[in-house]
């Protein structure tokens, strides 16, 4: 999986308001797969090291495979309502290359022309992965109970080209009651659990921050399910899953999960083409003088054609200063952002302006300031029915 941006042309109409029209930027960040996520010879190391695990836990196979969580969690420091997208499920069609068909029969996979068919769900952070990885945000979390039979540390976690460096990946392997084993890989080096080999976890226990080693080429979890006589299973329950009857899921999530993941403003565009293995260029502001020029931004999770966001920004008084539609000619895109400019006014500009989005439902705020502003911020997220506010709120107004 590489970071390659991908520029589309955006589908706006245009409504109320004395703001000039803005196209815009932004389009999908396609993350292409052209390698395996472990090499032959990686995979083979550690399956012998965990054979004898699976070998003891023959007895118990007879046990029901155990009810999964989602494997990533939210570092609780941070306050987002969405930080990451699936780019990959497992791939069921045996043949290669190009031959694809995840659980429901589509293409969310890959393969390879080396013969690798993906084994594994993969939870890559978005928007700002190398951001996130280096800020802690995204912790990897035991999808089920079980105990630690393998653990993998101390490989570079900033692969990011293919080949990679180093092709091996931080990991751990952690066996069910039933025998199964889950591995969790690309893993950020030094942030695995210090619990040892042997010892046990609980749904839900930390296990390790999400990172960018082996060969990956941003930073995201692969989650792999392996039953106890070690053949790849696949969590999700599908038509085109021949490998388990059931889900192993406690509630299984649905195939897509649109939602706006962040809503910002900035002082020029955002880059999210990977500055590979360097953070990205996000130039965030939530301060701004009248006159200004200011950049708006949404980023999406699995964004559809036909999925209308209604965007509007509000002026002090609470009057539209510029409302518009937003859609995409795209079937679907699993990690899309838009941009549009705007020149602030010069006259009756300042105070707290808002930058709202509805999509799908779900309605988000983000508030900046205009004008001279010598109060501290503090971020606040409030609750309303039907929605949701997460935004930088003065703490007073600023001086008009």
């Amino acid at each position: 999986m590489g970071h390659s941006l991908v520029l589309l042309l955006a589908i706006m109409g245009w409504g109320n308001g004395d703001a000039p029209f803005r196209h815009a930027d932004g389009g999908a960040v396609l993350m292409p797969a052209t390698a395996a996520c472990l090499d032959q010879e990686a995979r083979a190391r550690i399956r012998q090291r965990l054979q004898p695990y699976l070998q003891a836990a023959g007895k118990e196979r007879g046990e029901s495979p155990p009810a999964l969580i989602y494997p990533v969690r939210q570092n609780p420091a941070f306050r987002d309502l969405h930080f990451w997208v699936i780019t990959n499920y497992v791939d069921h069609d045996p043949l290669f290359p190009d031959m694809l068909a995840d659980y429901q029969g589509g293409e969310r996979t890959y393969d390879t022309t080396a013969g690798y068919n993906h084994a594994g769900t993969d939870f890559f952070l978005w928007p700002f992965g190398w951001e996130m990885m280096d800020q802690d945000q995204a912790w990897v979390v035991a999808a089920a109970a079980g105990t630690i039979i393998g653990k993998d540390d101390g490989n570079f976690d900033r692969n990011c080209t293919l080949p990679p460096p180093n092709p091996d990946w931080n990991g751990i392997y952690i066996q069910h009651k039933d025998g199964s084993v889950a591995w969790y890989g690309h893993l950020k080096a030094g942030s695995l659990t210090e619990k040892a080999v042997g010892e046990s976890v609980e749904q839900g226990e930390f296990l390790a921050v999400v990172g960018s080693s082996g060969v990956s080429t941003g930073p995201h979890l692969h989650f792999g399910i392996y039953d106890a006589a070690d053949n790849l299973n696949d969590p999700y329950r599908g038509p085109f899953n021949q490998m388990n009857s059931v889900s192993w899921w406690l509630n299984q999530p649905d195939y897509y999960l649109p939602a706006i993941v962040r809503l910002m403003t900035h002082e020029g565009a955002p880059s999210i083409n990977s500055f590979c293995p360097e953070d990205e260029i996000i130039d965030r502001a939530d301060e701004f003088m009248p006159g200004d020029r200011i950049h708006t931004s949404v980023f999406y999770r699995d964004q559809q054609a036909g999925q209308i966001t209604d965007l509007t920004l509000f002026r002090p008084d609470g009057s539209t200063f510029a409302a518009w539609t937003h859609d995409i000619p795209e079937a679907h895109l699993a990690a899309s952002f838009w941009t549009w400019f705007w020149d602030l006014p010069q006259e009756k500009a300042e105070g707290a302006w808002r930058f709202r989005a509805t999509f799908e439902g779900q309605t988000m705020d983000h508030t900046f300031v205009v004008g001279p502003c010598d109060e501290l911020f503090q971020d606040l997220r409030t609750d309303w029915p039907n929605v949701t506010i997460l935004a930088m709120i003065p703490l007073a107004f600023c001086s008009r």
